[in-house]
C-alpha cells in the first residue's frame, strides 16, 4: 500500500476511533454527572417547594387556631346567650374574614354532634360528624384533604381546630381554603425548572393532589404509580422509616408515558409526596451540547488531519516519488538526471545523496568505458598475435604431421624392408646351413670351399654385413 494512501486512511481512521470511544466516554460519564447535578437541583426545588406548603399549612393552621379562639365562634357554642346576636355576631365576623383574607372561601362552626351552626355558605344544620375533617380537629388542629367543594366551585383544603368554652371542648371550626390561589401557586411556580420541568403532590392512595403544569385541575382521576413515588411511600409510610429516606434521583417513565429524570421529598405531615421532575431530553441537554461540541472538536481534527496529510504529503511523498522518478531515469540509463530538491530535511539529504550517486556512478560510468576502449584495443592486439601464433602452431602441425606421415612411410618401408632382410637372413641361413651340410661333405674338396666362402661373402656383403669369411 503506497504512504499517501496509508496517510489518507490510517491517520483519519485512528482519528474517528478516538473520537468515537472518547464519546462513548463522554456520554457515559456527562450523563452520570448530570443525573447527579439535575437530581440534587430538583431535590433542592422540591425542598424549597414542600417547605414554602409546610410554611403555607402552618399558616393556614394558625389562623385555624386564633380565629377558634375568638369570641363570636365561642359565643355561639355558648347557649347561655341570647341566640340571635351570637349568630349576627358570628356571621359577620365569617364575612369579614373572608372578606380580609380572600384566600379563605368558606367558615363553618360545628358543635360537638358535627351540625353547622353557622357557615358562609347555605349548610347550616347540616350533619358531618362522621366527616375525617370534623374528628381530627375534635383532638387538635388538622389539615384535611384537597378536595373540590360543591358549594364555592373550586379545589379547597380543609382546616379544623377545636373550640373550647370555658376549657371544654365544645366545638370545631373548619376553615377551606383556596388552594389554587396560593398551594396550587407555589408548585406552579416554574423557577428552576427549565421547559419541562414540573411539580406535583401525590396523596398516600398515589393520586395527584395538585395539578401538573399541563395538566391544570385534574385531581383525583390520575394515579400516578411511578418510580418514585413508589420509592417515596414504600420508604416512608410502608416502612415507616422517615430517618432513611432515599430522595435520589432516578430515570423512569411518568404517568404520561414520558421518560424524565425526577426525584421527591416526602411531606411527613401530611403525607404527601412532592414529585419534580424534569424531561430527560432536557436534562441531557447540556450533554448533548458536549457531545455537538465533541463533534465539531473532532471533525475540525478531522479537517486538520486531512490537511496535515496533504501538507507531509507534500513534503514526504512528492520528494519520494521525484526519487523514485530519479531512479527510473538513472536505471533507463540517463546519469545526468539530477532530483535537485532544496530541502534540508532527511528527504533532501536523501536527494542530495542520490545526486551524488548519480554523479559517482556517471565518473563510474565513464572511467569503466576508456578502461573497456583500452581493454578492447588490447584485446583487439592480443587476438591478432594469438591468431598469428595459432597460424604458425598449425603450419608447425601441419608440418608435424607430414613429418609424421612421412615417418610412417618410411617406417612402413623399414619394416618392409625388415621383413625382406628377415627373410633374406632366414633363406641366407638356410643357405648356410646347406653350404656347411655340404662342406662337411666336400671337407676335402678345399677349392670347391673356397669358392663357395667367396659366395658367401658376397652374400653377406649383399646383406650388409661386414664380417667375412676368411679364405
Amino acid at each position: 500500500m503506497k504512504i499517501r494512501t496509508m496517510l489518507a486512511i490510517f491517520l483519519p481512521v485512528i482519528i474517528v476511533i478516538m473520537a468515537i470511544l472518547i464519546l462513548i466516554l463522554a456520554i457515559y460519564v456527562s450523563k452520570d454527572v448530570i443525573q447527579s447535578q439535575v437530581g440534587n437541583h430538583l431535590l433542592t426545588i422540591a425542598q424549597s417547594r414542600a417547605h414554602n406548603i409546610e410554611t403555607l399549612l402552618n399558616d393556614y393552621k394558625d389562623t385555624a387556631q386564633v380565629l377558634a379562639v375568638g369570641i363570636p365562634f365561642t359565643n355561639i357554642l355558648d347557649r347561655n346567650l341570647d341566640y340571635t346576636n351570637r349568630m349576627d355576631e358570628c356571621v359577620l365576623r365569617i364575612e369579614r374574614t373572608i372578606e380580609c383574607n380572600p384566600k379563605i372561601s368558606r367558615i363553618r362552626i360545628l358543635d360537638n354532634n358535627g351540625i353547622v351552626l353557622s357557615s358562609s355558605h347555605k349548610d347550616i344544620g347540616s350533619e358531618h360528624s362522621k366527616d375525617e375533617v370534623f374528628l381530627k380537629g375534635q383532638e387538635g388542629v388538622y389539615v384535611g384533604k384537597v378536595h373540590f367543594s360543591n358549594f364555592t366551585q373550586n379545589l379547597v383544603i380543609s382546616i379544623s381546630a377545636p373550640i373550647f368554652l370555658r376549657g371544654k371542648l365544645s366545638g370545631v371550626l373548619i376553615i377551606n381554603y383556596n388552594v389554587e390561589k396560593e398551594l396550587f401557586t407555589i408548585i406552579a411556580d416554574k423557577t428552576g425548572l427549565g421547559e419541562t420541568g414540573k411539580i406535583f403532590l401525590v396523596n398516600r392512595d398515589g393520586y395527584m393532589l395538585a395539578p401538573s403544569r399541563n395538566y391544570d385541575k385534574i385531581l383525583f382521576e390520575t394515579n400516578v404509580n411511578t418510580e418514585q413515588i413508589k420509592l417515596c411511600f414504600s420508604e416512608h409510610i410502608k416502612n415507616g422509616l422517615p430517618s432513611q429516606m432515599k430522595e435520589q434521583a432516578t430515570i423512569y417513565t411518568n404517568h404520561i408515558s414520558k421518560e424524565v429524570l425526577g426525584t421527591h421529598y416526602y411531606m411527613q405531615e401530611m403525607k404527601w409526596c412532592l414529585i419534580a421532575e424534569v424531561d430527560i431530553k432536557e436534562a441531557y441537554k447540556p450533554v448533548n451540547k458536549l457531545v455537538m461540541l465533541l463533534i465539531y472538536i473532532f471533525l475540525v481534527l478531522l479537517f486538520t488531519s486531512i490537511s496535515i496529510v496533504a501538507i507531509v504529503t507534500s513534503n514526504i511523498v512528492s520528494p519520494i516519488m521525484k526519487l523514485y522518478a530519479g531512479t527510473e531515469e538513472v536505471i533507463k540509463g540517463n546519469l545526468d538526471y539530477k532530483v535537485g530538491t532544496n530541502k534540508k530535511d532527511e528527504i533532501g539529504l536523501l536527494s542530495i545523496a542520490f545526486d551524488k550517486m548519480t554523479q559517482n556512478l556517471k565518473i563510474s560510468k565513464d572511467t569503466l568505458e576508456k578502461y573497456t576502449g583500452e581493454l578492447e584495443e588490447k584485446v583487439k592486439k592480443r587476438t591478432t598475435e594469438l591468431n598469428e601464433k595459432i597460424k604458425e602452431s598449425e603450419i608447425q602441425r601441419l608440418a608435424t604431421v607430414n613429418i609424421a606421415n612421412d615417418l610412417e612411410e618410411i617406417n612402413v618401408k623399414l619394416l618392409k624392408e625388415v621383413a625382406e632382410r628377415k627373410q633374406a637372413e632366414q633363406e641366407l641361413k638356410k643357405r648356410l646351413h646347406e653350404i656347411e651340410i655340404f662342406y662337411n661333405a666336400t671337407l676335402g674338396r678345399e677349392g670347391r670351399i673356397i669358392e663357395l666362402k667367396h659366395q658367401v661373402n658376397e652374400l653377406l656383403v649383399q646383406l650388409g654385413k661386414k664380417k667375412k669369411y676368411k679364405v
